[in-house]
């Protein structure tokens, strides 16, 4: 991830993310159909963030636990997700 890609997640993360953005980015079907929420990979990552919040004093100290919880190919989803959001 370089500068601008952290720069972008980071903004996303503190000013846009929600679990109507968790169920956006990681329950999305190619065909434009959304796969149901519970026990979704969604659903999965937006638990990740709550706990991540929860016990790291708040969504800013959650940050840096809730992203390096994630593989690869999750952070990219984000990163894409937020040079769409802020690239418009």
């Amino acid at each position: 991830m370089n500068a601008k890609d952290f720069r972008n997640v980071l903004l996303f993360l503190c000013n846009r993310w929600s679990k109507g953005e968790a169920n956006l980015i990681f329950n999305k079907k190619e065909d434009g159909s959304f796969i149901e929420w519970p026990f979704s990979i969604g659903e999965h990552i937006w638990n990740k963030w709550c706990s991540a919040c929860e016990n790291h004093h708040g969504s800013l100290d959650g940050i840096a636990y809730f992203l390096i919880e994630l593989d690869n190919s999750c952070i990219q989803k984000l990163i894409d997700r937020s040079f769409e959001y802020y690239n418009k």
